[in-house]
């Protein structure tokens, strides 16, 4: 047999000619060559379900096309082309799989389905499509959270009505002991419940979409009680927690001192690693009214585990202090870089921007919007990685550090400003000034006057950045919206960033494991005060006293 083709019966037409000289296959190669077409075969079918392209769709799809087709084949992260397809909101391509059996409950790594990822992206037309097609209303992602959760969480007002109207479960809780109604985005998201009276079981209901400070902080406590109780049903005696204390520490030098406490280098006595020794004076803060925001603060670093946040070890009182154990992060803080160079090459500030990025999106998947994100609490450690910092009072003990932007007045987001509520997109906008400010060297809309920044903030489009690629340039744009429910990352949170242009050759697996190169860090070298006398004679505070803070060892 001198010839090998493969014709098509139907038309005629000759697709395929090969030489049999030419083939020395084993059957072995032979397989691996089958298997590894159906593969590439099956990325033509996501990139088409991705790009809408309805044409390549049909023929990837029509029987007589000369592969067999695994239309619910997963890819990376477990994605299938209908997944890609409900990601981006094209209708007719949910359609056109489901048509040809792509399976609705099919679920990615996340455990989330197409409904969650439509339920989340607020497209309303391919939710019905989905509950057409039998997708179950109930299913639950790897938190626990079920479509109706995520609709709530992104403010998705006519997708919710639409999963109560068809049986979602609104009281079932997710992992963080939250259900639909904890985690609305804002007081109209509240209120689609609230009028169903889908809410009696809660009084005096505080979170409402994160309107305030106040409820903030006093949310973010109960779910990290609620954690702590999950954690460890069993109690631990005062005895059992104050295993760690003051006198197990040796100072070495002072890093900072405020309103409220000092920093102090320290070194865990028979451990050769140095820590950040945080201490405050329980009487400021309480006279301040602001015990809670450093609860706060101790009670996240607790149940919250990245990479890129550093890390509480150790929390413990005595009579009159609190102590925080934290990292000790040697290369400073972005800020006192931003002061040192200027500003930033882009290559630098990407890969602090990666490693922020995924900070984030670990909040945000706790429930958490972090609110304060700018170059001052970002610090810099051994290894030149960039961790988030400040959970609640830094920046009360740094209020000496003084600043040429008017404190954090350049880093408000019209949301803010205009008192309209807001929930994730806020740190997106927040991320967007960051990055400006890093290879600008100032943020945005920086004014003298502060009414003209306000101004500015509210109204102005951010001048262009000298010496930025466009893909940059576009995300910033996107970021820096002045419509929350329109900016990148209101939809799909940290996935639609990952997914933008800018990030287009991150390996993010590399970043998670602290492999991406990364600027060298100038370490600071701190000299140990020999004249330093500090001594702990306090003992351990007994929960009876009067000013014992509850639930604050570690």
């Amino acid at each position: 047999m001198d010839q090998i083709t493969i014709k098509d019966l139907d038309q005629g037409s000759i697709l395929y000619e090969v030489s049999s000289s030419n083939i020395k296959l084993n059957k072995s190669q032979h397989w691996e060559n089958y298997w590894q077409q159906l593969f590439e075969t099956h990325k033509l079918l996501c990139t088409a379900a991705q790009e809408n392209d309805i044409e390549q769709l049909q023929i990837l799809l029509s029987p007589k096309y000369h592969l067999p087709i695994d239309i619910n084949m997963k890819l990376e992260e477990q994605w299938s082309c209908l997944h890609y397809a409900a990601m981006e909101g094209h209708f007719e391509s949910c359609r056109l799989l489901l048509e040809h059996q792509a399976k609705p409950d099919i679920t990615n790594v996340q455990q989330r389905t197409p409904l969650h990822i439509a339920a989340l992206k607020g497209y309303l037309e391919i939710c019905k499509l989905l509950l057409q097609y039998g997708a179950s209303i109930n299913l639950f992602d790897y938190q626990y959270n079920s479509p109706l959760h995520l609709a709530s969480q992104y403010g998705n007002k006519e997708i919710i009505e639409l999963l109560l109207d068809n049986g979602a479960d609104y009281n079932v809780r997710n992992h963080f002991n939250f259900n639909a109604y904890d985690i609305g985005l804002d007081q109209q998201t509240l209120e689609i419940f609230e009028k169903r009276g889908l809410y009696q079981d809660y009084q005096k209901k505080s979170f409402r979409g994160m309107h305030n400070r106040n409820d903030h902080i006093k949310n973010l406590l109960k779910l990290s009680d609620r954690q702590s109780t999950q954690a460890s049903q069993v109690k631990v005696s005062r005895v059992e927690i104050q295993q760690v204390g003051p006198q197990d520490f040796s100072v070495l030098s002072q890093l900072g001192k405020g309103s409220f406490g000092q920093v102090y280098l320290v070194q865990k006595k028979g451990n050769t690693n140095y820590y950040a020794m945080k201490i405050l004076f329980k009487k400021k803060l309480q006279a301040a009214g602001i015990v809670r925001y450093i609860q706060t603060e101790r009670k996240i670093l607790t149940y919250v585990t990245s990479p890129f946040i550093v890390k509480l070890h150790h929390a413990f009182q005595t009579e009159n202090k609190l102590y925080m154990i934290l990292d000790y992060c040697p290369g400073g803080d972005l800020e006192q870089l931003m002061n040192e160079r200027g500003k930033l090459p882009e290559k630098a500030a990407k890969a602090y921007a990666c490693e922020i990025l995924l900070a984030l999106e670990t909040l945000h998947q706790n429930c958490i919007v972090y609110r304060d994100l700018k170059p001052s609490n970002v610090v810099i450690d051994k290894d030149g990685h960039a961790l988030l910092t400040d959970f609640g009072l830094s920046k009360e003990l740094n209020a000496q550090r003084t600043t040429s932007f008017c404190g954090s007045y350049a880093y408000l987001a019209p949301e803010m400003l205009d008192k309209s509520g807001h929930g994730y997109p806020l740190d997106w906008y927040l991320f967007g000034v960051f990055i400006y400010e890093l290879v600008h060297g100032k943020p945005p809309f920086y004014e003298r006057d502060r009414n003209t920044m306000y101004k500015n903030i509210k109204t102005s489009e951010p001048p262009r950045p000298d010496n930025i690629s466009d893909d940059l340039w576009d995300l910033l744009k996107r970021l820096l919206e002045k419509n929350q429910s329109k900016r990148l990352g209101s939809k799909g949170d940290a996935e639609e960033l990952k997914n933008h242009s800018w990030f287009k050759n991150v390996n993010w697996q590399q970043v998670i494991q602290r492999k991406q190169p990364v600027p060298k860090a100038s370490l600071r070298t701190e000299n140990c005060d020999l004249d330093l006398k500090l001594t702990f004679s306090e003992n351990a505070q007994h929960p009876e006293r009067h000013n014992f803070i509850h639930d604050w060892d570690y």
